[in-house]
């Protein structure tokens, strides 16, 4: 089974047809039939404990992904490892979660907590926290206005990001929240031109975001779980580097319609 995310392809084997059932029905717009960079082989976890926050280690070449639920050895020079992980897909989607937020993080870019959409063939992001808008916004863009102006969501959860080649790319992602399974993969990415910060109100206003704003407003949302101080470091470069190449604004919209359209 192989499964592409942000351009990183990961391939999982496991002689027990269930594991691989899953991965089927979860990710099945996101398979590949090109060679995979990363291999897995996959066992069920016999007695996995209550889920709780997973952590990473990085030491000797060799990345351990824990959670109660699965146990992952990764050596990143030879780029094959061990899961032991719950037969439940909920479990294989934090696992890769994880797993691409800390590659994305080594790779110049990370996993942020927004809506990803296109407009007019640029990617646009819509971030916040939970309750901030992002499913109302991916809602509006999957909606019968947003067929007719040619717009596409990606995502109402996480985005994967990436700086390529002096450019600011976004992808579809697999990791949806209330909208679930819609995204499509897009290899290569889409170039990121606008940044949004979500916030509720009675009329739709947009203003613009000053860079130590903007700063702080990424780092909340960006999905993070190394403790490392040079991932920190990474990241904070990063961020940096999206506010030279992007626009960004603060979004009030109301809720009651598809009118913020007009303003962004």
């Amino acid at each position: 089974m192989k499964i592409e995310i942000a351009d990183f392809t990961f391939k999982f084997k496991s002689e027990q047809k269930k594991v691989l059932g899953i991965l089927e029905k979860r990710y099945k717009k996101f398979f590949i039939g090109s060679k995979a960079e990363f291999f897995f082989e996959i066992n069920f976890l016999k007695k996995p404990s209550l889920p709780f926050r997973p952590s990473i280690i990085f030491k000797e070449k060799k990345l351990i992904i824990k959670r109660g639920d699965f146990y992952c050895v990764l050596d990143i020079k030879n780029k094959k490892g061990s899961l032991e992980i719950s037969p439940k897909v909920q479990s294989f989607d934090s696992f890769l979660r994880v797993l691409c937020s800390w590659l994305l993080i080594n790779k110049t870019g990370f996993l942020l907590h927004c809506a990803g959409a296109i407009m007019n063939n640029k990617g646009c992001l819509f971030v916040g926290k939970s309750g901030a808008g992002k499913s109302t916004i991916a809602k509006c863009f999957a909606g019968h206005r947003s067929q007719v102006t040619g717009h596409e969501i990606l995502t109402d959860e996480l985005v994967p990001l990436r700086i390529e080649k002096g450019k600011v790319k976004i992808y579809g992602s697999p990791f949806w929240g209330e909208m679930k399974n819609k995204g499509e993969n897009k290899p290569g990415g889409i170039e990121l031109e606008k940044i949004f910060f979500l916030k509720k109100a009675k009329v739709n206003r947009v203003n613009e975001v000053s860079k130590s704003e903007f700063y702080k407003r990424m780092l909340r949302c960006v999905m993070s779980f190394s403790r490392q101080k040079n991932d920190f470091l990474k990241i904070s470069k990063t961020i940096s580097e999206i506010y030279r190449k992007t626009e960004v604004f603060d979004l009030k919209f109301s809720n009651r319609d598809d009118s913020f359209f007009n303003i962004i």
